[in-house]
């Protein structure tokens, strides 16, 4: 029995080693691990009646148990102010997950033996980890490819860098335990381990928030060396235990600071400031969660609604669908979610605990193991402060191991309060949610598995899963993806594009209740109405979506649709003003012009030319520049510009330049932006000796079209040397140089050197 419980703790160690199969979020394939493997456990548990009652009793003693149960019926309680029900209920199946299998950890780590492998595992394990990030790096390495720093290559077993860059610290402390005790090589060993730790976290993965634990571990192993143990060594001693804990850092960051393309100096160097993107992104979502827990301090906005309350409160900064999915603060979210009382729940015992054994070092009465988990649980919250461990089962499974590992310490009697909840007769009752829990943990791997093709055909805009198939995904439980676009506003994408309008609507309609506040259903509910001719409707939904959220290519795409359908060419120009200095995307104009194009009057067009940027003229997006003229010129106009120049090119081509003259010329009258249409007539006007002439369309261009065209300063400094203007020509061949034209060096070290 002693190695059946040594193997179910493995198990449950092993489970940020679980992969995503497929899944769109490695998360919820854990979750589901989780989950049946409690229901595994438990059940072989109960079938043995001795282990039945020993496993009850010990559900009567655990402390964290009772605290995460009443945590789950208060926040049970907050669903009733949750605007996506289903959605607390999703996060609500990882809590249960997790209570469950505090139950069972707790179970085992009272039996002999099992503490004392966990105690031997965990550094085999995070040795795992360290190689998971450093293979593939090495490999670059070795090989000769690029190494990009902060590459998602490198985020070893877990989803995300910063992910396991927390997850490598959080169990360095288990290693360095090591550096100090055993046979010499298997100190060595472990010494090792923890300077490739190190070196992973800091020069490959890079992440800010773990540079700070690492200090943090340092700065408690100081205190832990030199001010614990003072009467069991001499200070020399303790000097040089420390060194070993120092060096590879130093060695490290000596390294670092030598090698040209290391960005790890900076980011260190960037910890301090608060003027960065990132930092001023945290601060703002802290404000938002603070403010959000003032007006709501009791209940809060629904466990699981943080995502969706947060776009309400940053629509300001939200750029296309990119949302703040977390407050990067889980006691702030957790907060937010849950109100005071949830905070208090979920995180009151663990900040007990680390407080509890704070005051045991200040005493100088704290053991070994105690400071094992005082270390690490003090790296839990750091990165529970800067970011969100709590929808991470790797993380949160350890957290709980760590409590319990304490819990198994010490004597439940000091916690009178909650000696008086009996759960021994009541766990049978909660035994009947087990299989309920693996059931709704599938059916979100399930929906997640779907989603992984929906979302990267919708990222790529390439919607090519047959609708037969679409049909057939999940979008009630969950409700929304991972980005927190409704499920079924993505099948009504499908729809749409399968032109079965009337579905589509309906779909779009139903994925507003499940987020009202992305806008994205009602963008495509707005441009389904346009397909339908119901203009009102049509109007009324993309207009709401562009105003609430207009930083967003959709949203703006389908309000200027209807607004051009509708001939309101005023609403059109106050959208793309609104819009055009914010989001850089040439997109934007390319929109712009083709909504007005066909509606404008002439005495508009003038207008919309006099406020045109140059800049635009200069882009390389044909379709952009194409819009603009025929915006200004009408599409007529355009084209036989078009047809002109054509023909005046084929003259050219065949030496014929005084018969291809006047189509350039001609093209030039009809379409005046285009640049090519005047540097070909100023190219015939020299070829036919006709330099005057050819100034005036060179001198066009660079006072009003590019003042950067290289070849056109050329062909002017051409000009200037035959008519013996050389201190002019100089200058032109100098732009000419500087812009590019890579002929005008030769011409100028033989005229102005």
């Amino acid at each position: 029995m002693k190695l059946l419980f040594k193997i179910i703790g493995l198990l449950y160690l092993l489970v940020g080693f679980i992969d995503n199969f497929g899944a769109a979020d490695k998360s919820v394939t854990q979750v589901l691990y989780l989950s049946a493997l409690n229901f595994l456990v438990i059940t072989i548990i109960l079938i043995v009646k001795k282990e039945r009652i020993k496993f009850l009793s010990s559900i009567n003693n655990n402390i964290l148990f009772k605290v995460m149960f009443l945590f789950i019926c208060w926040a049970s309680i907050t669903i009733l102010f949750a605007v996506n029900k289903l959605e607390s209920l999703r996060v609500l199946t990882d809590q249960i997950a997790y209570i469950s299998a505090i139950g069972v950890l707790y179970y085992i780590f009272n039996k002999e033996g099992v503490k004392t492998f966990f105690l031997k595992i965990i550094p085999i394990l995070v040795s795992l980890e360290i190689f998971y990030v450093l293979n593939p790096y090495l490999y670059d390495f070795f090989i000769g490819n690029e190494i990009i720093q902060r590459s998602a290559s490198y985020k070893g077993i877990t989803g995300n860098i910063n992910v396991a860059a927390f997850s490598i610290v959080m169990k360095l402390q288990f290693v360095i335990r090591n550096v100090f005790r055993g046979k010499r090589y298997f100190r060595i060993l472990n010494f090792i381990i923890y300077f490739l730790g190190l070196y992973v976290v800091i020069e490959i993965l890079q992440t800010r928030g773990a540079y700070l634990a690492i200090a943090g571990v340092l700065i408690l192993n100081a205190i832990w060396l030199i001010y614990n143990d003072i009467k069991k060594e001499n200070f020399f001693k303790r000097l040089v235990n420390f060194s070993y804990l120092i060096f590879p850092l130093l060695i490290i960051l000596l390294n670092s600071s030598l090698q040209k393309d290391s960005n790890s100096i900076q980011r260190i160097k960037t910890i301090s400031t608060l003027n960065d993107g990132s930092s001023s992104e945290r601060l703002r979502y802290y404000q938002h969660s603070l403010n959000s827990i003032i007006e709501k301090p009791l209940f809060g906005v629904g466990i699981g609604n943080w995502e969706l309350e947060s776009i309400k409160r940053d629509y300001d900064y939200i750029t296309n669908y990119i949302i703040s999915y977390h407050v990067h603060n889980d006691f702030l979210e957790i907060a937010a979610e849950t109100g005071i009382a949830g905070f208090i729940l979920y995180y009151g015992l663990g900040l007990f605990i680390l407080i509890f054994l704070f005051l045991k070092i200040l005493k100088k009465k704290m053991i070994e193991i105690e400071f094992l988990i005082f270390v690490s649980v003090s790296v839990f919250f750091v990165d529970s402060f800067l970011n969100f461990p709590f929808a991470r089962p790797i993380q949160m499974t350890f957290y709980f191991i760590l409590l319990l590992l304490f819990l198994t310490e010490i004597k439940v009697d000091s916690f009178s309060f909650f000696r008086k909840l009996k759960f021994n007769k009541y766990f049978l009752v909660l035994i009947v949610f087990l299989p309920l829990n693996v059931y709704a943990s599938f059916r979100v791997y399930k929906s997640y598995f779907e989603q992984y093709r929906v979302l990267g055909e919708f990222n790529a805009s390439q919607f090519l899963t047959p609708l037969e198939k679409i049909k057939l995904i999940e979008d009630e439980f969950p409700s929304i993806g991972p980005t927190t676009i409704p499920l079924k506003t993505h099948k009504g994408i499908y729809y749409l594009k399968n032109d079965s309008l009337e579905q589509a609507k309906n779909l779009f309609k139903r994925g507003i209740k499940d987020n009202p506040y992305l806008k994205i259903s009602e963008a495509y509910l707005g441009y389904t109405y346009l397909k339908l001719k119901i203009m009102d409707s049509a109007l009324y939904y993309t207009k709401d979506a562009f105003y609430t959220l207009p930083n967003n290519a959709v949203h703006y795409t389908y309000y200027l649709s209807v607004l051009a359908e509708l001939n309101d060419t005023d609403e059109i120009t106050k959208a793309y003003n609104k819009i055009k200095n914010s989001y850089n995307n040439e997109i934007i104009h390319e929109i712009y012009y083709l909504a007005i194009s066909k509606l404008l009057n002439t005495n508009e067009s003038k207008k919309i030319l006099n406020e045109l940027s140059t800049d635009l003229l200069l882009s390389k997006n044909d379709n952009l520049k194409k819009n603009i003229f025929v915006a200004k010129y009408g599409v007529t106009n355009v084209y036989e510009a078009g047809i002109n120049h054509e023909k005046g090119l084929s003259l050219f081509n065949q030496n014929k330049y005084q018969e291809s003259l006047k189509f350039f010329e001609r093209a030039a009258e009809l379409n005046q932006l285009e640049s090519p249409y005047y540097e070909n007539a100023a190219n015939a006007y020299i070829k036919v000796g006709n330099n005057e002439r050819a100034l005036y369309f060179i001198n066009f261009i660079l006072e009003n079209l590019n003042p950067e065209n290289a070849k056109v300063h050329y062909m002017k400094a051409l000009i200037q040397i035959e008519n013996g203007e050389m201190e002019k020509a100089c200058n032109s061949l100098t732009n000419a140089k500087s812009f590019g034209f890579r002929g005008s060096s030769r011409v100028y070290d033989a005229y102005c050197q």
